[in-house]
């Protein structure tokens, strides 16, 4: 099954096992919604939202199956994720891990590069792109600005180079 991280744990809030934690995703109301089946840390441990909260960057969740503020604090600094098949997205948006190791291209279909890491700088997220034999060089993530295209299936992004940027 493959699984999408939605959000890390930061803190317990409260004494019945509540925890806040970090968002990952642009869909918070959506992703944890209540009686949504996630999963939490390495194990991958099933767990059912049972209340909800937005904050901003931060969620408050409560799951079933942590009644307690003891058993919430076993499972803080871990990640919380959802079955990829579960979070759809809508038309133009893309999964930031998706991006990774797509090939980079300009206009003219000549490579310029792989994306290596996907940065989130405020105000937006910025590609860092390697070059083999070169220094790695930056991309902000404004689709019509400086990438033009994504194709998902050819793992190929094609991007405006202007000047500086390399």
């Amino acid at each position: 099954m493959d699984l999408v991280k939605l959000a890390e744990i930061a803190k317990t809030v409260g004494l019945k096992g509540d925890v806040r934690c970090y968002s990952l995703t642009d869909f918070p109301s959506a992703r944890f919604k209540r009686g949504q089946k996630l999963y939490v840390g390495e194990e991958n441990a099933p767990v059912i939202v049972e209340r909800f909260r937005d904050e901003g960057r931060f969620v408050v969740l409560a799951f079933k199956e942590w009644p307690s503020i003891e058993e919430a604090e076993t499972h803080l600094h871990q990640s919380v994720y959802i079955a990829k098949d579960e979070a759809p997205l809508p038309k133009g948006y893309y999964r930031l891990e998706d991006l990774k190791g797509c090939e980079v291209a300009d206009e003219k279909g000549t490579k310029l590069g792989v994306v290596f890491d996907v940065l989130s700088y405020a105000p937006t997220k910025t590609l860092r792109v390697r070059r083999e034999g070169g220094r790695d060089f930056f991309v902000p993530f404004l689709m019509g600005k400086f990438v033009l295209s994504i194709d998902l299936d050819a793992k190929r992004i094609t991007i405006k180079v202007m000047d500086g940027l390399l």
